[in-house]
């Protein structure tokens, strides 16, 4: 998304002894806004994005930093853009934010809110509404440590609540007096079985950094691999309850 912010030119770096043009216009930027894009995996996910030049008194250079289509980690990553032409350049600063399990899934109640607003049967609202109120328990801010990790006695009760989500999303799908888009419930499920298989993933990570014992990391990765399968085969119940018993089998560092 582009913000039509029309910055006049700042001399950054102008060559010396070069006459601008009676007729030349000051360079006209329009700059990215700050993006705020879902995780794609442990490491965070790509993004991409461009900018409109027009004007000038020659053909701009275009310099991101980081450069456009980066891996960009969980959390707000500042982007510098500098526009330079033989005149001068123009800089802006814009901010690329990752959304880790815990800001995705606070950003889908909201989501969920807004849909059970607009809902126009009472068992699409009663759906959303338990739906609603299971992610905002597992939201509790004294279950989690950070984005991606949660309070070891406290994984289970995040597990189980999502799990408990996810089969009330898949059973609305399923239910013939449901208004509800099979892709907009679809969306819903999918990231919450991303989201707890990224909290499995990570501990595994960390039980391998802390040199953890080496048969509870291969059962850990063993049943993280068996969540993969039934996700693919499109049981994201069972999924979920995979990924549970990969983070239980690592919890305790």
């Amino acid at each position: 998304m582009l913000l039509g912010l029309s910055l006049s030119c700042t001399w950054v770096s102008p060559i010396v002894g070069y006459a601008q043009p009676s007729n030349t216009q000051p360079l006209t930027v329009v700059c990215p806004t700050n993006m705020v894009l879902p995780f794609q995996n442990e490491p965070g996910t790509v993004a991409t994005f461009t900018v409109t030049v027009t004007e000038g008194c020659s053909q701009a250079a275009i310099q991101f930093t980081p450069p456009s289509g980066s891996l960009f980690p969980i959390g707000t990553t500042p982007v510098s853009l500098l526009v330079t032409d033989a005149c001068g350049g123009v800089e802006c600063i814009f901010d690329v934010t990752v959304l880790g399990p815990r800001d995705l899934k606070s950003r889908m109640v909201a989501d969920l809110l807004s849909l059970q607003f607009a809902a126009d049967t009472g068992v699409d609202r009663r759906g959303l509404n338990t739906v609603i109120r299971r992610l905002t328990a597992s939201l509790d801010a004294d279950f989690w440590v950070d984005q991606t990790h949660v309070v070891t006695n406290r994984g289970s009760t995040v597990f189980s609540q999502e799990k408990g989500a996810v089969n009330i999303l898949a059973t609305l799908q399923k239910n013939k007096r449901s208004h509800l888009g099979d892709a907009t419930l679809q969306k819903f499920i999918d990231q919450l079985v991303a989201s707890d298989r990224l909290l499995a993933a990570m501990r595994i990570q960390d039980a391998v950094a802390h040199g953890s014992s080496s048969n509870r990391v291969a059962q850990a990765r063993g049943e993280l691999e068996k969540g993969d399968q039934y996700a693919a085969d499109k049981r994201p119940s069972v999924a979920i309850s995979h990924y549970q018993t990969a983070w239980s089998r690592v919890s305790k560092l």
